[in-house]
C-alpha cells in the first residue's frame, strides 16, 4: 500500500484565534481532502492514470490526512520506481526505450488533462509524482503502466491557494512557472502552471536528463560552478529549458514532441477559456507527444 499525507497544520496555525483556543484537530477545517477522496474513487472512470484510493483518515497529532492507495493488481511488494530515478540510473534497465518514453510522455498528459476537465489542478507535478511498480517477483518494472501519485497540494482550481513564505527547495521548485518560483509565489495556482510543470517532465522525458541536472549544467557553464543562494532565477530556468526544447529535442523526439513541450513551457494558455481550453490542450500537447506525429 501507498501512504500519502496531506498536511494541514500551517494552514490551522494561520487562524490565531483558532490555534489559540485548541482548536487543530477538525478535519473539516480542510474540504479539500474528501473532495479530494471523492475524485480520487472515481479515478478509473476518468482516465487519471492514479491508484485505486483505499480509504483516508485523519491524523491529529500530526494534523494531516492520510490517503492510503492500492499497490496496481499482478503488482509485486517492492517499492515502486519514479520517473526521476529511472532518468537519473541513466543505463541498465531502468533506462526507457523511445516506445516507452513516448507512451509516458502521452500518458501522463492524458491524465493531467483529465484531471483539469474536472476542474482539478494537481500542483505538484514533476518526474518525482510519476510512478512505476514491479512484477511479483521484484524483477520486471512496468513501463507500460505509469501511475500519477503525489496529490498532497491538489485541489480544486477555484480554491484558495495559501501564498506563505517556505524554504527554497531548487530540486522541486524547478519545475515550478515561474509565478509560482521563489520564497514566496505571487499568484494563485492556476492550471496553467501544471502545464508548465508537465512542459518540464516531457522535457525529462525526451532528453533523458533530469530538470535539476539541466539547472545545475547552466550554473557549470554560466558560472564557473557558484551556486547563487536560492538557486538561479526562475526566467533563466525557463530560457534554459526552452532552448533545450529547441535544439535537443528534434532529433530525439521529433519536431511534434518539441512543439508540444514549447507549448506547455510558453503557451499563451490564458487566451483559452472553457471547452476550448480542453480542446487546445488536447491539439497542442497530448497529439503531439504521440509516437504518431513522430512517425508522420
Amino acid at each position: 500500500m501507498l501512504v500519502e499525507y496531506k498536511q494541514l497544520g500551517e494552514a490551522i496555525k494561520r487562524d490565531e484565534e483558532d490555534a489559540e483556543a485548541g482548536i487543530i484537530s477538525e478535519p473539516n477545517r480542510e474540504q479539500y481532502a474528501p473532495q479530494l477522496a471523492r475524485l480520487l474513487r472515481t479515478a478509473g472512470e476518468h482516465n487519471f492514470r492514479t491508484l485505486r484510493l483505499n480509504g483516508y483518515s485523519w491524523d491529529a497529532d500530526q494534523v494531516q490526512f492520510a490517503f492510503l492507495f492500492d499497490y496496481p493488481p499482478n503488482a509485486g511488494s517492492r517499492e515502486p520506481q519514479s520517473l526521476y530515478d529511472c532518468i537519473l540510473a541513466s543505463d541498465g534497465p531502468f533506462k526507457l526505450d523511445l516506445k516507452y518514453r513516448f507512451h509516458v510522455a502521452q500518458t501522463v498528459s492524458r491524465a493531467i488533462g483529465a484531471f483539469h476537465s474536472d476542474g482539478w489542478v494537481h500542483k505538484s507535478i514533476r518526474s518525482h509524482a510519476i510512478k512505476f511498480f514491479f512484477s511479483v517477483d521484484g524483477q520486471r518494472c512496468n513501463f507500460s503502466n505509469p501511475y500519477l501519485t503525489d496529490f498532497e497540494f491538489s485541489r480544486p482550481e477555484g480554491g484558495k491557494t495559501r501564498l506563505a513564505a517556505r524554504a527554497v527547495d531548487v530540486e522541486r521548485d524547478v519545475y515550478l512557472h515561474p509565478e509560482r518560483y521563489g520564497l514566496k509565489p505571487n499568484a494563485n495556482f492556476r492550471r496553467i502552471h501544471d502545464i508548465y510543470s508537465l512542459g518540464v517532465v516531457l522535457l525529462e522525458i525526451g532528453l533523458w536528463q533530469t530538470a535539476k541536472e539541466i539547472h545545475d549544467d547552466i550554473i557549470e557553464c554560466n558560472l564557473d560552478g557558484d551556486r547563487p543562494t536560492g538557486g538561479l532565477p526562475a526566467q533563466t530556468i525557463k530560457k534554459a529549458f526552452l532552448q533545450d526544447a529547441e535544439s535537443r529535442l528534434p532529433h530525439r523526439m521529433g519536431n511534434a514532441y518539441k512543439e508540444a513541450v514549447i507549448s506547455c513551457l510558453d503557451g499563451k494558455w490564458d487566451q483559452y477559456v472553457g471547452r476550448e481550453f480542453e480542446s487546445e490542450f488536447q491539439k497542442q500537447v497530448i497529439q503531439k507527444v504521440d509516437p504518431r506525429a513522430w512517425m508522420s
